[in-house]
């Protein structure tokens, strides 16, 4: 394309498999151009606005996407564009599929990266009855930390 030629010049089609690796059927089709936080591909469409690039793909080689459905990913792979590793499918759908490939299951209490309490910690928090900005002070902790360990919000499993 040259610089002074419109957006719109080449087709979208054109335009967007040239920044697809494409692989063999049962393989990723890696999105190389750029991408959205979380890593989901991106090209501008004719109108000028933006567009999922596993959702242009899908469409171009499947057809239209039914109201109200997500597009899913068999291979958890935000960059993949191959319309064979994805399904239409429910939010619950899409969670269900999640947890059972066992991503549902993100680190808690002390495993988490960001932690400052431990277990132990979580228990002596809620058997001190000093006022939570006292605990909170000494702890070098927020306040609503203090707080939501009590309650039991956070930490449920201490």
């Amino acid at each position: 394309m040259h610089a002074t030629e419109p957006h719109h010049a080449h087709s979208l089609a054109d335009r967007f498999w040239k920044k697809v690796e494409v692989g063999g059927q049962d393989e990723c089709w890696t999105w190389l151009a750029s991408t959205k936080q979380g890593g989901y591909g991106k090209i501008m469409g004719d109108d000028g606005r933006f567009y999922l690039a596993h959702r242009v793909a899908y469409e171009m080689l499947i057809g239209d996407i039914p109201a109200g459905l997500l597009l899913c990913h068999h291979c958890d792979n935000p960059a993949c564009v191959n319309h064979a590793h994805m399904f239409t499918g429910t939010q619950a759908d899409n969670l269900k599929d999640m947890r059972a490939k066992g991503r549902g299951n993100p680190p808690r209490g002390a495993r988490h990266p960001r932690a400052r309490l431990t277990d132990q910690l979580v228990s002596q928090i809620r058997s001190d009855h000093r006022s939570h900005r006292q605990l909170a002070k000494v702890l070098g902790i927020s306040k609503s930390a203090i707080g939501m360990a009590k309650a039991g919000v956070t930490w449920k499993h201490v």
